[in-house]
Formats: C-alpha cells, sequence, structure tokens
C-alpha cells in the first residue's frame, strides 16, 4: 500500500464517533492476544482455527502482520480501536481470481465491542481504501453457516452467498472430524446498495441474544464436549430458533443491479 494511502495515520470512521483504524504494529501483540484469548473462549471458537496466544508465539505472527503492512498490499491487517482502545481487527489476504484483485477478510473482535456496529463500519471504511488505494475489484469471504453474527455482518455489508463446503477443525475424543457448513461469500463495488442501518443492528444483536440462549439449551442438554450428534443436535436448535423468533437468515439475492456483468 502506498505512503498516501495510510501507512502511520489512523483514521476515524464518519459512521461511528470515537472508531478509528491504522494498521497493526509489532508492539499490538499484546492487545491482540486478549483479543484472541477472548475469542478462544466464545461459543464459535470451533468454528476457526485455534490459534496460539503464547507470548512467544504472540510477538511472532504479530510481527510477521506487520511486518508485511510494509512491505505490499498482498497481506493487509488493521487495527480497530474505540477511544483509542483496540476493540478488534481485520485482514485482508489476496487470493488469485482471473481478471480480479480479490482479497478474502479475516475479523475478530472483542466480545464487549461486538452488536454495535463497531465491525460493519469499520469494514464500510476500509473497503473504498483498497479499492481506491490497491485496486480491488471483489473481497471474499468464509463464515460458519451457524454464526448468526457473521452471517449478518456478511448481509449488511451486502456480501453474496455463491456456495457452500464442509469444513472441520477439530476431531471428538475417537479421532473423528467434526464438520460444520461454511458459507462462501463475494462482494463487488458495485454490490452497494442502500440498508437500513438501524435495522440491520438491532438484528445483529437479536442474533447475539439467540446464539447465547442456543449455547444454554445445549450446556443444560450435554455435559460432554460437542461430538458429531451434538453437532446435529445444534443445527437443529438453530432452525427452530430462527423459526420461532421469526428470524430473518435471508442472504441478498443478486439483483440486475449488482449482478456482475459479463464481458
Amino acid at each position: 500500500m502506498p505512503e498516501s494511502g495510510m501507512r502511520s495515520e489512523e483514521i476515524s470512521v464518519a459512521g461511528k464517533p470515537g472508531l478509528s483504524l491504522r494498521l497493526l504494529r509489532e508492539e499490538d501483540w499484546r492487545a491482540l492476544g486478549e483479543i484472541m484469548a477472548d475469542f478462544a473462549r466464545s461459543p464459535f471458537a470451533r468454528f476457526d482455527v485455534p490459534k496460539d496466544t503464547d507470548e512467544a508465539a504472540l510477538k511472532s505472527r504479530i510481527s510477521r502482520w506487520a511486518a508485511a503492512n510494509r512491505t505490499g498490499d498482498e497481506h493487509l491487517f488493521f487495527l480497530s480501536l474505540f477511544q483509542g482502545k483496540p476493540i478488534g481487527y481485520i485482514s485482508f489476504n489476496i487470493r488469485p481470481r482471473k481478471g480480479e484483485k480479490a482479497y478474502e477478510i479475516g475479523y475478530c473482535f472483542h466480545s464487549a465491542a461486538q452488536g454495535k456496529g463497531y465491525a460493519a463500519e469499520s469494514f464500510r471504511a476500509l473497503f473504498p481504501l483498497l479499492e481506491d488505494t490497491c485496486g480491488a475489484t471483489l473481497f471474499l469471504a468464509r463464515t460458519a453457516l451457524e454464526n448468526l453474527p457473521s452471517v449478518h455482518l456478511l448481509a449488511a455489508l451486502s456480501f453474496l452467498k455463491v456456495g457452500e463446503e464442509q469444513v472441520s477443525f477439530y476431531r471428538d475424543e475417537a479421532g473423528r472430524d467434526l464438520f460444520f457448513t461454511g458459507g462462501i461469500f463475494e462482494r463487488r463495488k458495485s454490490a452497494i446498495k442502500e440498508i437500513d442501518w438501524e435495522t440491520v443492528d438491532r438484528e445483529y444483536e437479536r442474533c447475539l441474544r439467540i446464539n447465547r440462549k442456543l449455547d444454554e439449551e445445549i450446556r443444560a442438554e450435554r455435559r460432554k464436549p460437542a461430538g458429531i450428534e451434538d453437532l446435529s443436535r445444534r443445527t437443529e436448535m438453530v432452525n427452530r430458533f430462527v423459526e420461532e423468533h421469526h428470524l430473518d437468515c435471508r442472504f441478498l439475492e443478486p439483483t440486475d443491479e449488482n449482478e456482475p456483468k459479463e464481458k
């Protein structure tokens, strides 16, 4: 990313007073460690690769991320701050795609900062920056379909679900892979549309409450770590909660305005 981007300066996010962004630095390792440790305690950690939060491992990883920020635009890592305190991080990693400059996004926000629109507003500030400064034309994302807050975040950012995949990061006591269904999403610059953000934020907060209630029910019914049967029951519970709470989990559908045009 050229010096004229945001090599060293913080940028204020217009949609959220007090929210700012900057490129990640080596000295951010402790704050990133706290965010990662917080995520590891959440019910959604089962849907992500386990991360080593040992001090030496953290320093090494964050040092590599910071070095990537200084050497080009293939891998970019941003820190999101509220009133100067780190609350989350966002990554952009370039992915091969013919005729496109595509980035796959990653994100993790502290649980205390979730449900307040910080992640969404951070992305709304960063997408135009990467499009204008790095020439990005396509953004990709992957998340578990059971991770309702993450799914709603992507929908609010005008991502379209283009596929599904079976993913496993953990195994049960018998050594069998524990699979979950992941969604594959894409977002183009032309996909931006007007959205009622108050409704989106309200739905996002409701997703969080429903997931908490869902996990309380699972813990009440099962004492052992989740196995294949537990994950199957979890999917049934998700569907039941969605129906009972009238939760709108539909993905944004392509329209004539945002459908990619053939050249």
